[in-house]
């Protein structure tokens, strides 16, 4: 069952990707966005969580991304219990926000 709701998955994403009407992909998310909200934290607002779960029905492939990063993120807050200083959780806190804004910037 798993193997069919997968295909069918894949064929409706390649028929959205190739048969839909350019100015309606563009209300859409793109792989690429989807990849980025899912690593994030941020919350969503409405619309954006809406487009989210839309993407998500129509894109194996981010269902199978979004499932790993929910695996991985599981076992490594199991595997490492750490204590950081303000210092070292300050100096983590100034790159992210590096990141963000680097890959945020088109």
């Amino acid at each position: 069952m798993n193997k069919v709701i997968k295909f069918i998955r894949h064929l409706v994403h390649e028929v959205v990707v190739h048969m839909v009407p350019s100015f309606m992909r563009k209300n859409m998310l793109s792989c690429q966005d989807v990849a980025f909200i899912l690593s994030s934290e941020d919350d969503l607002s409405l619309p954006k969580r809406v487009k989210l779960k839309l993407h998500l029905m129509i894109c194996q492939c981010c269902t199978d991304y979004e499932t790993q990063l929910k695996i991985i993120n599981q076992k490594a807050y199991k595997a490492i219990k750490l204590e950081l200083t303000p210092e070292q959780e300050a100096k983590i806190k100034k790159s992210q926000e590096e990141l963000v804004q680097k890959f945020t910037k088109k």
